[in-house]
């Protein structure tokens, strides 16, 4: 059960996590002021038709939908990592667990193997 938790087959999940690294990245960064700087050259210096005159209203509006939609993708993102992360723990405890009941058997068996020594 905890397994199918780790790699968990939810599209929509995993396309969040996806969508969330990308917002991190340099090349995300760079790519949104190219086209923030091209944006605003482009309506400042277009000789017919300003589709976005200053102060550029519409790119704000383009920014705030992006941004509405961002920080939920984010949270989700966090929260599927978030998960990951406790199972793990929890698998990790498990384990630990077992590794120290074993030790303790081998170490009663070498205590016994001492005293039939002796």
């Amino acid at each position: 059960m905890a397994s199918k938790h780790l790699h968990d087959d939810d599209k929509f999940g995993k396309a969040a996590e996806a969508f969330a690294i990308f917002f991190g990245t340099p090349a995300f960064l760079i790519g949104q002021t190219v086209i923030t700087v091209m944006w605003i050259v482009l309506n400042s210096i277009a000789f017919l038709h300003h589709w976005d005159p200053m102060p550029f209203l519409l790119l704000n509006f383009l920014y705030t939908i992006q941004s509405g939609y961002a920080a939920p993708l984010i949270l989700l993102a966090t929260n599927r990592q978030t998960a990951r992360d406790k199972i793990q723990t929890e698998l990790e405890t498990a384990h630990r667990e077992e590794l120290q009941d074993e030790t303790g058997v081998v170490l009663q068996e070498i205590k016994d193997l001492i005293k039939a020594l002796r």
